[in-house]
């Protein structure tokens, strides 16, 4: 007499569609580790400046800058007091 596990079968189904959304999803997320990331140019911008504006480090003057110090995670950041940051408008 043969035995048949009804449940057998599914358990194997469920186990490859695991594995297999698995590849998937970790495939994705290692295509994505390699795709370089960028900040649009139009998101900081300085009243007064040039989107297109090139600044050499030596020119700028960081003298009255504001600095954000973050202890917690040990860094600081310093940046203009006219500094202004704008999200791209999505319609």
């Amino acid at each position: 007499m043969t035995l048949i596990d009804p449940l057998g079968k599914t358990k194997w189904v469920f186990i490859a569609i695991v594995v297999i959304v698995g590849i998937v999803v970790g495939g994705g997320v290692l295509l994505m580790s390699f795709q370089p990331f960028e900040v649009p140019r139009d998101l900081v911008q300085i009243p007064g400046s040039k989107p297109s504006q090139q600044v050499s480090t030596e020119e700028l003057s960081t003298e009255g800058w504001q600095t954000y110090r973050n202890d917690e995670f040990g860094f600081e950041v310093r940046y203009p007091l006219n500094l202004l940051l704008e999200a791209p408008h999505k319609c």
